[in-house]
């Protein structure tokens, strides 16, 4: 299907292209382009293929020039007469006017880039000024109202001084608002390109004096902004625009603008010198703190507070906000500490007091793209009760696209209705993924007709067969659990195939965007009409014991939305696992699969579901990614031995096109992205000596963000986007980090596992701020002084509840003590040990956890009380404990063959595999798989 695609896309280029060398017609063929090739490309439009419908927005502006070009010659070699050239011209451009207006509506924001980075002056002569501004330009702007799409936004600003310069002689009155509301835009990306087009319309001579003077008032606090790109950007905006005013302007209006942001005020500056004015400039604001800023609820309280501060008469700056907590916002007083605690003097609140309008205009942008992921560029509706309703077919002139269904922020058991979504794009309308996108347990339950169309009332199809998601079939590591509610499907015996994973993947952001509006606003409780659910609890027995693995297991790896599993062992091999059979009457005891090409022990694993595939890295250097079905090698790739030597840790990062990257962490401290599709290598970071020895990798797929750990006890981020470090967290003892785990409900913190007291801590990535710990360890908590030899091995992160509801955050741990345990972060007295050691004694005491708060940094730690180890009898006296087989012998107690109902050796790694039902299963040192519900 995929090589039919690219078949029908080649064609339009090769028609388009074959048309433009044409330079004389017969006259038989001069209505050719409205009768035959015009009406024939129109219904590309409605082609379910992404690719076919960017080939026509691609080409669509040289068919409009060639189209015209035929009728001109036409009338000049006599075939048309004036009148008949006038009606052919109508009939023209009412038919390419209904072909380029289904392109700007097109619901694949992908389609809608194309079209805006190929449109230019063919299609503003063609259509003429006045109706290509109604047609195009009208459409263009509200792409700007698409929270959801960043890139949307960016393309504009960066396609608009082409489109400009064909709107007319009233340019700056229509573009100016855009850019200057754009510049408080969350994304700095955006507000690059802004800037960019700005300054191009300056060269363009677009905007009056009075105008740049303006735009130099607005854009100036941009100086102070942490991003060095922005300050750039800004700085060669204003030697632009003094460029074009006379000497006289610049000293009587330009230089007091500039003053507040000059380090000496003084002194005589060139203003047409980029250099000159950069080096001139008082330091910025530090990153840090402006994401700190960022966070609070009510920032404009914040900095009226600041601005009181800095006013007061009698107390200073910092008295006068600790005087000003508590203030009943319990989150913004906590906020404010770790503003003052970075150091707040005189001079930078003044700076931070500069770029007041600029912060509110991006912390409300910022809001409003958490929660209204229905805006007007969606393609969605929202009312206050949370409902999303798709648009129906009708809107967007589309009558043979499948339905979907309404789904509701309120809870379970809403009844769904009909909307749209387009199958080739991996777009629900409107945009790249809001809160438009379908539940996940959609691909469960989807089962709706192709030619289906919607109720005249919009309120859902009115006959089907309801399709129930099994509770437990969430997919593993995702933000939210499926919504576990009934959803009726669309009465036909045609059924829609599940949808493509790059939809699946804009199904992640949208929900993981609902879930993080639900966490600071959550829901009333449940009445006795409507019970609450029970969250899932690992019950903590035994279901399957596997010794396959001859040597000690690395690592572990779940293949999402499948039921399989892999392990990498020592041996070795790696050997796929089907917990599929975990519910029939005979437990998993063989794998499926042995891959044990690698020719050494295997550290690290990685899964990718789309390509149905497992990347395997051993330490001799070599790299194989290969399929689960065949056990076939796809590619393969040797290290340099003296550049990387092997990969520590690996991931896949899927950009959301199908596009799959392997990212290999390696000794030498590099972290590498390979992508599959060429032979070298995609991007390159390089963590330095300094941050010590690479020890765990975490790949953010939702948020392209990356992160390893050392053994020095460092943490340190990348965008994957720009190839940028984002910032460095140090634990406060540098303990060596284990493991890294990502938040599935909030991706601005990260788990890290670290070296003794069984300790686990949750991290702010954007403020560098250690929210929760959890201490498994008879020491005190956080008191490094005295370190308790046990270590956490494995993490493992889900969220608790169903729908909505699914906010909750939780824990499974197991490391060098052989326990596996459950750590509930909302509740922590429902926390508990699911597997004990095969060591412990029948009588063990069960463990209590209760939280309590750190007397430095004000951090939650949730902390394990147990009794002293003295239940931990010796091996020869056990003879009758079910804990261990009956022997004399405590050799026995390490043969992999005598089953144990828990570990005999330190825990290696822990997963979870959520089909058929929601299973824990862990690894140790001694090569066994053991499989727990």
């Amino acid at each position: 299907m995929y090589n039919i695609q690219c078949v029908r896309a080649c064609a339009v280029d090769c028609i388009t292209y074959c048309l433009s060398l044409v330079t004389a017609i017969p006259r038989q063929d001069a209505n050719i382009f409205p009768e035959y090739i015009v009406p024939s490309l129109a219904k590309l439009v409605q082609d379910p293929c992404v690719l076919v419908r960017q080939a026509l927005a691609e080409n669509v502006s040289t068919i409009a020039h060639t189209a015209q070009r035929f009728l001109d010659w036409s009338l000049h070699n006599g075939y048309f007469s004036s009148r008949e050239y006038d009606v052919e011209l109508k009939n023209l451009c009412d038919s390419l006017q209904q072909v380029v207006t289904l392109l700007i509506m097109d619901p694949s924001n992908a389609v809608k880039r194309t079209f805006m980075h190929n449109t230019h002056g063919h299609l503003w002569t063609f259509f003429g000024l006045a109706r290509a501004n109604d047609l195009i330009m009208t459409h263009l702007i509200t792409y700007l109202n698409d929270n959801q799409d960043y890139q949307l936004r960016r393309d504009f600003f960066e396609c608009l001084h082409s489109n400009a310069l064909m709107i007319g002689p009233y340019q700056g009155d229509i573009i100016l608002p855009l850019l200057m509301q754009c510049m408080n835009d969350s994304e700095e990306w955006v507000v690059v390109s802004s800037i960019g087009a700005l300054i191009a319309m300056c060269k363009e001579d677009i905007f009056s004096n009075a105008q740049l003077l303006t735009v130099l008032s607005v854009t100036l606090p941009l100086l102070l902004h942490p991003n060095a790109i922005i300050r750039q950007s800004i700085v060669h905006l204003v030697c632009g625009v003094c460029e074009l005013l006379d000497p006289v302007d610049v000293l009587a209006s330009v230089r007091p603008l500039m003053v507040p942001y000059l380090a000496e005020s003084h002194l005589a500056i060139d203003y047409t010198n980029e250099l000159c004015v950069l080096s001139s400039l008082t330091s910025c604001i530090p990153r840090r703190l402006w994401r700190t800023l960022l966070s609070f609820n009510d920032l404009r309280a914040a900095l009226d507070k600041m601005r009181a501060g800095l006013q007061h008469p009698r107390l200073g700056l910092t008295k006068f906000l600790e005087a000003s907590m508590p203030s009943g916002n319990l989150a913004d007083d906590k906020t404010l500490r770790r503003v003052m605690a970075l150091g707040l003097d005189p001079s930078l609140v003044s700076a931070v007091l500069c770029l007041e309008q600029h912060l509110l205009g991006v912390h409300s942008h910022k809001r409003a793209t958490l929660q209204g992921g229905g805006a007007a560029g969606d393609g969605g509706s929202s009312d206050d009760r949370g409902e999303i309703q798709v648009l129906s077919s009708e809107v967007c002139g589309r009558s043979d696209l499948p339905e979907i269904f309404r789904f509701s922020l309120s809870g379970p058991g809403t009844s769904p209705s009909s909307g749209m979504h387009h199958r080739g794009s991996g777009h629900t309308v409107g945009g790249s993924g809001g809160t438009t996108s379908p539940p996940d347990d959609w691909p469960l339950a989807y089962h709706v007709s192709r030619g289906a169309t919607p109720s005249s009332g919009g309120t859902g199809p009115s006959s089907g067969t309801p399709a129930v998601a099994e509770p437990g079939g969430e997919s593993a590591g995702s933000p939210f659990p499926p919504a576990g509610r009934v959803v009726s499907a669309a009465h036909d015996t045609a059924a829609v195939p599940s949808v493509s994973e790059s939809a699946l993947r804009q199904v992640v952001i949208g929900r993981h965007r609902q879930h993080q509006l639900l966490s600071r606003y959550p829901a009333p409780p449940a009445t006795a009409s409507q019970p609450a659910a029970q969250p899932w609890q690992p019950a903590g027995v035994l279901i399957s014991h596997l010794h396959e693995h001859t040597a000690r297991i690395h690592r572990l790896c779940a293949v999402e939305s499948t039921s399989l599993f892999a392990s990498a062992s020592h041996d070795g091999t790696v050997r796929i696992w089907d917990a599929q059979r975990t519910d029939k009457d005979t437990p998993i005891n063989r794998s499926k699969g042995v891959y044990g090409r690698l020719g050494s022990s295997v550290r690290s694993l990685a899964a990718c579901p789309s390509h149905h595939s497992i990347a395997a890295a051993s330490d001799n250097g070599n790299i194989h990614v290969f399929r689960l079905d065949k056990l076939s090698m796809l590619c393969d790739r040797v290290l340099d031995k003296e550049e990387d030597v092997f990969a520590v840790d690996m991931a896949f990062y899927d950009t959301g096109c199908g596009e799959s990257v392997v990212v290999y962490a390696s000794v030498t401290g590099g972290v590498v992205g390979w992508d599959l599709r060429q032979p070298g290598t995609a991007w390159r970071f390089n963590n330095g000596p300094k941050n010590g020895l690479i020890t765990s990798l975490m790949v953010d797929r939702d948020s392209n963000f990356l992160a390893v750990g050392t053994n020095k006890g460092s943490i340190t981020c990348w965008d994957i986007r720009f190839q940028l470090p984002i910032t460095q967290i140090k634990h406060e003892n540098g303990h060596h980090i284990r493991r890294l785990a990502k938040n599935p409900c909030d991706s601005r913190t990260a788990f890290a596992a670290v070296t003794g007291n069984n300790e686990v801590g949750l991290w702010e990535l954007d403020t560098n701020y250690r929210r929760q710990t959890l201490w498994a360890s008879p020491k005190e908590p956080l008191k490094h002084k005295e370190v308790s030899s046990k270590n956490i091995n494995g993490v493992c992160v889900g969220a608790l509840g169903t729908g909505e509801e699914a906010c909750d955050v939780f824990v499974i741990t197991g490391g060098s003590d052989c326990c596996l345990r459950y750590w509930d972060l909302a509740r922590p007295q429902m926390s508990k040990v699911i597997g004990h050691a095969a060591i412990d004694h029948p009588s063990y005491p069960d463990a209590s956890y209760r939280e309590v708060r750190a007397e430095l940094g004000g951090n939650t730690v949730i902390v394990e009380d147990r009794q002293s180890s003295s239940h931990r009898k010796d091996l020869s006296v056990m003879g009758g404990n079910p804990w261990v087989m009956p022997s004399s012998n405590p050799a026995d107690l390490y043969d992999p063959h005598r089953p144990a109902s828990g570990h005999k050796d330190s825990i290696t790694d822990v997963i979870m595999v959520d089909s058929p039902q929601r299973l824990v299963v862990s690894s140790d040192a001694m090569g066994v798989v053991k499989i727990w519900k």
